[in-house]
């Protein structure tokens, strides 16, 4: 697919719509303004469009010129006329930014840019000679002006901000985020895939070089000290330390030890594989044991600097453990000096006796308003009859959750508890309680229990 493809299959490349995107529509600007903004909107999506799916070598950075005009070109309707038009319309609202200029900048690229490209015709002269042989004339050298000598390179601003909200996105989902990385760890982490379009895409060191002036000088998001990248984190940006840059560097790296080692690793795989198959012929000729002896010389040696690269990480990863725990050290006394003071200082501005005094003063207080309460008739409320009445209350409740049998009368009272207690103690007197014998067995208790009842 080219980049010619890839344009013509966007919903604004219509079939309907060629011959006008292809023509010169530079003079639609004063006698057909929508049309002519509808033409340069449809140029400048496109464009960047076939960027961000890696029909330049950038993603970020447009490379104009005869090469593209070339790339372009069809046989209905040759070259596009009017793309100078289209890079002086996205100059003049800032969304094309010529890459010298870009990286020239010293403020940010949103201050009133003092740049311009190689104008079209002037609207004035294209008006006032517009029937003559000099407008002819004129328009044509022009023309030919402003699509052959127009060869330059341009910040298309809108990939640059999509490409930096995705990359900022994939730093704080980092599980090890510590907002600092050197330039190599985020090239290694966030090229591919840039944004979240094509998985085959990827960010060129010089669309880098883009993205980190972009977000450290024109939007604020990072801090760039050498090689070293502190993206912001929290609300503040502070400036990059020298605990951050080597830390930054130890990760970088321990990133690059771990590289070696994956290919070391796949070397020894690699050699086994090719050992496995020599082993495994026919024949053992003289020939295949020295294809045999050199693939088993290959993978110790692969063993070997596995086992030093693994060395060489762990004292890498030691060292970094200690500089973090002394960096964490140092915040925690920071953290507990600080709050020492501000205890010192609220405590300070407590006086203890007077406090008391308010204390004291504040039971009186309440005592009285307790008194005045009784004297004018107020109910005062005890803990002791609310504990009673909610007994009283939690007993109905339980009382009235007890559903009666449908269809059959309440069961009458036992006789033994209709009759009044002086009944009862006669009862309890004629039991002889020193007869019953000791609990051998329950048959005995039983019997003894009815024999006393009887009497």
């Amino acid at each position: 697919m080219t980049i010619q493809s890839h344009i013509f299959s966007l919903p604004d490349f219509t079939e309907s719509r060629l011959a006008s995107l292809y023509s010169d529509f530079s003079r639609l600007k004063d006698t057909n303004p929508d049309g002519f903004e509808a033409n340069v909107r449809s140029w400048a999506a496109g464009l960047a469009s076939s960027l961000r799916a890696g029909y330049q070598d950038n993603r970020l950075i447009l490379h104009t010129g005869k090469p593209l005009l070339d790339e372009l070109a069809t046989v209905k309707f040759g070259r596009p006329l009017s793309l100078s038009a289209v890079y002086q319309e996205q100059v003049a609202s800032k969304k094309f930014i010529p890459l010298a200029k870009f990286t020239e900048a010293t403020t940010s690229i949103f201050a009133n840019p003092q740049w311009r490209i190689v104008r079209y015709t002037s609207s004035a002269v294209s008006w006032a000679f517009r029937d003559t042989k000099i407008h002819y004339l004129y328009d044509t050298i022009s023309t030919w002006t402003r699509q052959s000598e127009i060869d330059q390179e341009f910040v298309m601003l809108d990939n640059v901000e999509r490409a930096a909200k995705v990359l900022l996105d994939r730093v704080k989902l980092d599980p090890m985020n510590s907002g600092v990385y050197t330039f190599e760890m985020v090239r290694h982490l966030y090229s591919r895939n840039p944004f979240k379009e094509a998985s085959d895409t990827y960010l060129t060191n010089s669309d880098f070089e883009v993205l980190f002036r972009y977000l450290a000088r024109d939007v604020g998001q990072a801090k760039i000290s050498g090689t070293v990248i502190k993206f912001r984190t929290h609300t503040e940006l502070a400036e990059i330390t020298d605990e951050e840059i080597s830390i930054a560097q130890l990760k970088s790296s321990m990133r690059i030890l771990e590289d070696r080692i994956q290919q070391h690793e796949q070397s020894e795989t690699s050699s086994r594989t090719k050992l496995s198959e020599i082993l495994n012929r026919p024949q053992q000729t003289q020939h295949n044991k020295k294809l045999g002896l050199n693939e088993l010389k290959k993978i110790k040696l692969a063993e070997n600097g596995i086992q030093k690269l693994v060395a060489y990480r762990l004292q890498l990863e030691t060292l970094l453990h200690s500089i973090e725990s002394a960096k964490d050290n140092v915040d925690m006394v920071k953290i507990m000096e600080t709050s020492a003071t501000v205890l010192e200082k609220l405590n300070n501005s407590v006086d203890v006796e007077r406090a008391t005094e308010i204390g004291d003063k504040l039971s009186a207080l309440i005592g009285d308003t307790d008194e005045i309460s009784k004297v004018l008739g107020d109910t005062v409320v005890e803990d002791d009859e609310i504990e009673d009445e909610y007994n009283q209350i939690l007993d109905q409740t339980r009382n009235s959750a007890l559903p009666s049998m449908p269809g059959r009368k309440p069961a009458e009272p036992h006789e033994s508890e209709s009759r009044p207690n002086d009944e009862l103690e006669e009862l309890f007197a004629k039991i002889n309680l020193n007869s019953v014998p000791n609990l051998d067995s329950r048959s005995s208790k039983e019997e003894t229990a009815k024999a006393n009842l009887i009497s």
